[in-house]
């Protein structure tokens, strides 16, 4: 969830450039993390992601960025949403007056975007906590639950490497017969393993459709 209409974050976080060569090393990190979210890579990024906050010396405006993409795994992602609105806006307030207008400007819709993306997250939460007041009031229990979570998860998995068998056979121009080659797409595939516990744990990050991924050269 890097300005919509400009593209890219800006060119310079402030906090990021004393450090030299490990601040290069960050950045690159912060791209490829974002790179690979862009990729659909989504459990890869969050990973990543998770590991770079927990470097020291990282800077606010990377930690911010990395929370802002947190905000979107189906872990935390409320806290994370809140930092992220939280460091923004502590970089704009100590460091916008030394940004030019365009550099205010990106960290301002990087502010709205983690915005957008804590009301998706409570949003979220809210309907999770619905549904499972709803699920024990029908007379099962958390463990009932946990095992129903369990066992979607497990179809998930197992359809998803279903459909990526099928797209390396079909890539590697097998002789399945044609009717049996079609691959659901991922969507599909979420939608027919639903259960009647919470919502699936698929999330992305709220985002239009012209919007790029907040890196910078």
């Amino acid at each position: 969830m890097a300005d919509a209409s400009e593209g890219a974050a800006p060119a310079s976080a402030p906090e990021e450039s004393p450090l030299g060569n490990l601040g290069a090393m960050f950045k690159w990190r912060y791209n490829h993390i974002w790179k690979l979210y862009g990729q659909k890579k989504y459990e890869e990024a969050e990973a990543e992601a998770m590991k770079m906050l927990m470097e020291p010396r990282l800077g606010d405006f990377h930690r911010a960025g990395m929370h802002l993409l947190l905000a979107g795994s189906p872990h935390d992602y409320v806290d994370n949403a809140k930092q992220a609105v939280r460091l923004y806006g502590k970089i704009l307030e100590e460091y916008g007056s030394n940004m030019s207008p365009k550099e205010q400007s990106g960290i301002q819709n990087l502010i709205n975007r983690s915005n957008q993306a804590l009301e998706k997250a409570l949003r979220d939460q809210s309907d999770i906590e619905r549904n499972v007041r709803e699920y024990l009031a029908s007379g099962k229990t958390i463990d009932d639950l946990h095992d129903e979570q369990m066992k979607e998860l497990q179809e998930r998995e197992m359809e998803v490497a279903r459909v990526e068998m099928s797209k390396e056979e079909v890539a590697l121009g097998s002789q399945v017969p044609p009717s049996s080659q079609s691959v659901p797409d991922d969507a599909g595939a979420a939608r027919s393993s639903g259960v009647g516990g919470p919502p699936s744990a698929a999330r992305k990050l709220p985002m239009e459709t012209d919007e790029e991924l907040p890196t910078y050269d």
